[in-house]
Formats: structure tokens, sequence, C-alpha cells
């Protein structure tokens, strides 16, 4: 049976702070600290599919695709459904996701999860179930319970009402009411592994905004899928709404003793298996300020624009650790450059520097990136926005298809596989998915066309690729990693 330290071997990664074993984060200490000369300028993109007006190609036809996880407005599954993460656990996949019953960010968000024990072929609960809370709803979302469910549904309970029943237009999005939920809401912030790989935790970030977090949640998942307790990585229990349990803090001894070990792992700066948001705000350290605590608050960068949702690091040749960040605009939130931009460690992640822009282009959204086995890195992002001058002649009339002209940017239709040999010059790309429908149900926050938000974890010879459509729905992409050619 596969343990976590298996895992280390293949690299569970996620884009949203994946955190492995603490064996396998602090085995990164031993590795010489790097003199490289890399720098930003260096990063390139240009698979073959460059200026040819043509997308990459598609994945090998072993690849498949499963549906993870339907949206709906039955409160039980909710509507809004984004910023998945993936993890592999004694041979059981893992899959969370922040929902709302129809917005992002709002009052009452919350994490859900599936698992699945065949590899991703089936997802339990059921899909015509609604997926477990891995804490109870931080609101209830009262205008979609009892007799307005009814009401607007005559009572049925699926993954996705009829359009027809909700009284709508087949061919328009479902409006649905504004939520009366309390104030609190959680974010989906990864995993964290303790005891010697046994026990497997989901972190949640909780507050009542993203600049106003009160704390940090550990929610255990059992290995047979079902769910532990719950601790607040806190030096006391924080009171939440009314209704809402006050659960063990860092004060009791037991419970300090776990939450010591999982904040060990949040806070392990070289960030191989986590998003950098790590909880150690250094003095003076005014480079990569961003938290998990405080996910909104940017990372410095060398031309003013903001930036958020840091990619795992990932190792180069020479030792350097590097990370890749989302381009989030300036601070009118109006001018941005739309290019990955990138951050170097060379001392094993005890200092970063300040994020440059990169050559890479994309849609500013959450990316991911790692290693593969054959030691190739990984980039899973968005490429095509008509917002940059890197489309030029053929590719220009590319992206009025992969990327129509839709608020900034453009919409976020394209989500690409890209590999490089050296984890800077990404010249290997596949087309992951191209979306062609439009959300269900309105939301805050939804864009047409938007297949984004990945997350990947290795799994023997399978690279497993999560990520939100049009963030009602999850779908992960599992692709064999021999049948990618060099």
């Amino acid at each position: 049976m596969k343990t976590p330290y298996r895992m280390k071997r293949t690299f569970t990664l996620l884009t949203a702070l994946l955190l492995a074993p603490l064996a396998a984060l602090h085995a990164a200490e031993t590795q010489p600290v790097s003199t490289s000369a890399t720098s930003a300028a260096d990063f390139s993109y240009a698979p073959p599919s460059l200026g040819t007006g043509r997308l990459p190609p598609p994945l090998p036809k072993s690849t498949i695709r499963v549906t993870v996880n339907r949206g709906s407005l039955d409160p039980g599954f909710g509507a809004f459904c984004t910023l998945p993460n993936i993890v592999d656990f004694h041979d059981r996949l893992f899959v969370t996701w922040n929902n709302h019953l129809k917005d992002e960010d709002h009052p009452g968000m919350r994490i859900q999860m599936r698992h699945s024990s065949d590899g991703g072929k089936s997802w339990l609960p059921d899909l015509i179930e609604p997926p477990l809370l891995l804490s109870p709803s931080l609101g209830e979302m009262r205008e979609m319970s009892g007799s307005d469910w009814t009401r607007l549904t005559g009572g049925t309970r699926t993954p996705q009402p009829p359009v027809a029943a909700l009284g709508g237009d087949a061919t328009k999005a479902v409006k649905v009411p504004k939520s009366t939920a309390s104030k609190s809401v959680q974010w989906n912030s990864g995993f964290a592994f303790t005891d010697n790989g046994e026990r497997l935790w989901a972190i949640a970030n909780e507050g009542t905004s993203l600049a106003k977090g009160r704390g940090l949640l550990a929610l255990e998942l059992r290995r047979d899928g079902t769910r532990g307790e719950t601790l607040w990585l806190e030096p006391e229990p924080v009171k939440v709404d009314e209704g809402y349990p006050v659960y063990r803090a860092m004060n009791d001894p037991e419970a300090a003793v776990i939450g010591k070990s999982i904040r060990e792992v949040i806070d392990d700066r070289t960030a191989l298996h986590a998003i950098s948001y790590d909880t150690k705000r250094r003095a003076g350290d005014q480079v990569n300020p961003a938290t998990i605590r405080h996910p909104n608050l940017p990372g410095s960068s060398a031309d003013g624009q903001r930036l958020i949702e840091p990619s795992p690091a990932y190792r180069l040749k020479d030792g350097t650790l590097a990370r890749f960040w989302r381009n989030y605009g300036d601070d009118t939130h109006k001018h941005h450059i739309w290019r990955l931009y990138v951050s170097l460690s060379r001392d094993n992640g005890t200092t970063w520097s300040a994020p440059e822009r990169t050559a890479i282009p994309s849609n500013s959204t959450r990316q991911s990136a790692g290693t593969l086995p054959d030691g190739r890195v990984f980039l899973i992002h968005n490429p095509y926005t008509d917002g940059d001058d890197f489309w030029k002649g053929e590719d220009a009339a590319l992206l009025a298809t992969a990327s129509p002209a839709e608020k900034l940017g453009g919409a976020r239709k394209v989500l690409t596989l890209s590999l490089s040999d050296d984890g800077i010059h990404f010249n290997q790309s596949w087309t992951i998915r191209m979306l062609e429908t439009p959300p269900r149900i309105e939301g805050w926050s939804k864009r047409h066309y938007d297949v984004g938000n990945p997350a990947a974890t290795v799994v023997g010879d399978d690279l497993c690729i999560v990520y939100s459509l049009n963030k009602e729905d999850i779908e992960l992409c599992k692709v064999h990693l021999p049948d990618l050619a060099r």
C-alpha cells in the first residue's frame, strides 16, 4: 500500500497549499545552496503550436476525464464550486473545493469534499448525493431552504435541477436570490500530513472577509473517506456564529501537539509541496508577504503589480527553487500585465527574490507547477489572453476562439499542460480542456467559458489534474505520463 513517503518520489503537488509529510519537506534542507545566475528573463513559453494559429494538440487518447462534482441550486450541493485541491492518501484520492450557494468569497462559503478508492473512476458520496462538508456550513443560506427550495424546484433533488423547473431560459443562466447567510467564510487552503504520514488534514482559512481572517482550521480526513476531528490552529478557540461548534485549540495540551506538527508543515518556506502562503512573518521581510492567514496580501513585485496565488515551488537542476505567481493587476485592479511572474530562492527557501515578469503568457488565474518522476517540470495554466502582445501573427486570430473578449483579458476558455526539461523553457504543450458552454446558474465572479484554477498530484504513472468548469463543476483529468513523449 502506498504511503505519503512513497508519494515523495512522485512529488505530490497542489496549487492550493498541498502540504506533504514533514520528512519530505525537511529533506529539502540538505540541498546545496545555489549560486545560479538564472533570472526571470530566462523563463520562456514556446510550444510547437506557437505561431501556427492552432491550439496545442489534445492529450493522449489514454487520458481519462471524470466529473467529481456538479453544482446545483440545492443548498446541499451549491452552485458555486471552484479552487479544488487534490491529494492521494493511502491509495484514496481526496478532492476538496470552495463552495457557496451562488457566489465567490461571500458569507456562507464553505469547503466540500469527495473521495475515490478506484483511482478517480467513481466518487463518493455518489454524485446524486451532496458532497461531504468538512465542517458545518458557516451559513445556512436560508433563502434556499425549506419552502423556498420546494417552490423553485418542485421538491426534486438532483445535481443539476432542470432549468425549466426553475422557470428559466435554457440559454441563460438561472437567477437566484442574494444569500442571507452568516458572515463567516472558509477558504480551501490545501492539505497537511502528520503522524509520519498517517493522518491527513485539510486546511481552511476562516474569517469574515479575505482581509479579516480569524484563524486556521485543520479538518481531518480519515483514510476511509470519512470526516475526523476539527482543530483551531490558534492559541485559543475562536467563537464564530451562533450554532457553530467551538472546536479545540492550541490551549488544549493534546490539540497543541497535533497543531504544532501541522503548523511546522505550513511554516516550511521551501514550499516544495506547499503554496508559499507560509505563516512566518519575518521581521523586516518585505518580499512575498502573502500568508495563509492573509491570502489577499500580494507578493511584492519588481514592477508594482499585485501578485497572488503562488504555485508550489520546484527545483531547477542547479538546486534553485522557483515558484510562479498569478498577476492581479495594479492597485486599481484595472491595469494587468498578462504574464506569469517568478520568484527564486537560492538558499533553500529561507529568502526569496522579489517576483519578476517572465515571458510566459497567462490569463490571470491560479496555475499549478511541479516535477514529474522523469525529472520534467509541468506547468498547468491558461495561456491565452487578448490583453497582452505575446500572441502575434496567425496566433492573434486564435484569440477569437481561445480567449474571446470579455471583461479584462478575455475568458479563461482553454487550459493547457506544458512541460520543460529544465524548468525554465516550456517547449511542449497539450490542450487539457477547451470549454464552450456558459454557466448554467448566475453567480458573483462567474465568467463565460471559465476552465481554470487547476491543482495536480502525481500518483504512480499518472498525473491527476483537477479544475473547475465555469466555477460550477469540478472535473478530474487523469493523464498517463508514459504517453507524454518528449
